[in-house]
């Protein structure tokens, strides 16, 4: 059999080597990538760091302000009436003998606090705190309000417009509030502040999820969240000592972030979605240039994708609109929105209730928050990386976890103030330690409700159970008054909140982790208000298997 022979010459290898130079390879990566949104296109570069640095400097001062009345708000204890000595007692029943003694004597109370507050510059305490806590509900009801004005308002004119105005709103306001003359007139001022902080948090989010790689938004928002933002802002009110200094700095804090925001792009998403191709185009490949990832091939494929963008969105407006009500479309929908939204409104009571309420703890506050802080920024990152290696961690293990370990701290504080054992440490770890945990409720029920609702409602069905969880911040500054009728009783209270929360959600709530996301209603034979018997015949719940399908 006649053998070819094969010749191999220097200049063969030579143009071997230069067809793979870096760029070479690149651009045959590039050329072979599946381009399925923006979020698969942009790149880990120069530009996301910025954008992760200008993050966190708009976090920070978003942050000082939604949390800026667990210093503000801190009611000083009364530990002394004439002759009459209450620094032994607990916050509650001091209250209650500077009550008893000022009947019988007309004694002059004599005010202890670890931070100079609203409540003890305005002399606000034992009954009349009430009226504080007033205005963190205030305040809170604003954070709601807030996030549904600015997110329409960020979806009409933009993401960077929006968080622009809000940040010029808090530093106005905040400097504004420095110089109020009452409880009243801070009141006033921090509910449109709060219009601000709401409106603030809604967009912040979506135009981080917006400019960041897909595979990196779960890190970088387990990395830059409130939790180490919490011992930022302990070591900052520790140093303020006074609320008047701790909100001119909450309000200052936001000019970093402004003048940064102003040398963000655009989401590039939003302005493709309102037909700005030009310039979406133009943000897009500026991005490419400053992240160095604007090969000729990655070039070309911005126009695919924006096409591509279009279509999808074209797609998405000749869909049938849907509703609120929708939520309710069967009984399975029905059962999982009333779960969820009572499972995020405890959540939310227990996490700002005991947030809210430091003075009734022993210790440092500026500790016991820094604590606060720590522990759930631990927790978050190491819930994480469980969820990312072991993948057999679905999303019940960790929230029911997550609800014993709760429901464990609670009991323990039940039991230290029935039996009247005096542990500052023990109380307050294990009080702090639950309010940290309330962030993986938080976490898991976010990821369930986005894993059970179909495409068509499943932004609908985030952003009503989202109402629950303000409306839960409204009702927290206000637990701590049953302490008036039994000192353990607002830990009573949530204990039993928590424990429904666990059984329903244990029996009702499947289980998620690595089920398709579903893209269809269910058939109209299961809707409730066409045939209330084949909803019934369609529902068919039964504990721990039930499950939202969709029709094939």
């Amino acid at each position: 059999m006649p053998h070819k022979e094969v010749k191999f010459t220097a200049q063969d290898d030579e143009d071997e080597v230069d067809q793979l130079t870096p760029q070479a390879i690149r651009e045959a990566f590039d050329d072979n990538e599946e381009l399925k949104n923006l979020g698969d296109f942009i790149k880990f570069g120069r530009y996301t760091i910025f954008i992760i640095i200008l993050y966190e400097l708009m976090l920070l001062p978003q942050m000082a302000n939604m949390t800026f009345m667990i210093y503000g708000g801190y009611a000083p204890k009364v530990v002394q009436c004439g002759h009459h000595d209450y620094r032994n007692l607990s916050t509650v029943k001091s209250c209650a003998a500077f009550k008893a003694d000022t009947a019988a004597s007309n004694c002059s109370p004599v005010l202890e606090t670890q931070f100079n507050s609203l409540a003890y510059e305005f002399n606000y305490y034992c009954d009349r705190i009430i009226d504080v806590k007033r205005t963190i509900s205030i305040m809170m009801l604003g954070v709601l309000f807030g996030a549904i004005i600015f997110g329409q308002l960020s979806d009409s004119f933009g993401r960077k417009k929006m968080m622009i105005i809000t940040h010029l709103g808090m530093l106005t306001l905040d400097l504004i509030a420095s110089r109020a003359t009452s409880l009243e007139h801070f009141t006033l001022i921090q509910f449109f502040t709060s219009l601000f902080v709401g409106g603030h948090n809604t967009i912040m989010h979506v135009f981080l999820l917006e400019n960041i790689p897909k595979k990196h938004r779960v890190w970088v928002s387990c990395m830059l969240s409130y939790s180490p933002n919490y011992i930022i802002v302990a070591g900052i009110a520790y140093l303020a000592e006074d609320w008047r200094m701790l909100i001119r700095i909450a309000g200052l804090l936001n000019i970093p972030a402004f003048f940064l925001l102003l040398f963000a792009f655009e989401s590039p998403r939003w302005l493709i979605q309102k037909a700005y191709l030009d310039s979406a185009r133009t943000t897009l490949m500026k991005m490419e240039k400053i992240n160095g990832t604007a090969t000729p091939i990655r070039i070309r494929n911005i126009d695919r994708l924006i096409e591509q963008e279009i279509i999808q969105n074209e797609t998405k407006k000749s869909r049938r609109k849907y509703y609120f009500y929708h939520l309710f479309y069967t009984w399975k929908m029905c059962l999982y929105t009333a779960i969820i939204s009572y499972a995020l409104l405890a959540t939310s009571i227990i996490s700002y209730a005991l947030i809210f309420n430091m003075e009734h703890l022993s210790g440092s506050i500026f500790v016991s928050t820094a604590f606060f802080g720590a522990f759930r920024w631990a927790v978050n990152l190491t819930v994480g990386a469980i969820d990312y290696f072991v993948p057999k961690a679905g999303r019940k293990p960790i929230h029911n976890g997550a609800l014993s370990f709760i429901l464990a701290m609670l009991a323990i504080v039940i039991a230290i103030k029935s039996i009247g054992i005096q542990s500052v440490n023990l109380t307050r770890i294990t009080t702090m330690s639950a309010a940290a945990m309330c962030s993986q409720l938080f976490m898991v029920n976010a990821i369930v409700t986005s894993e059970l609702f179909p495409t068509a409602i499943r932004n609908l069905a985030v952003s009503f159970v989202q109402i629950s969880s303000r409306l839960g911040g409204v009702i927290s500054p206000h637990v701590f008054y049953l302490a008036n009728i039994w000192e353990p009783l607002p830990f009573v209270f949530m204990f039993t909140i928590m424990a429904i929360n666990a059984i329903m959600f244990g029996v009702f709530i499947p289980e998620t982790k690595g089920s398709s996301m579903i893209d269809h209603m269910p058939d109209k034979s299961k809707r409730i208000w066409k045939s209330r018997k084949q909803s019934l015949q369609g529902t068919n719940i039964q504990p721990s298997v039930a499950k939202l399908t969709e029709d094939v």
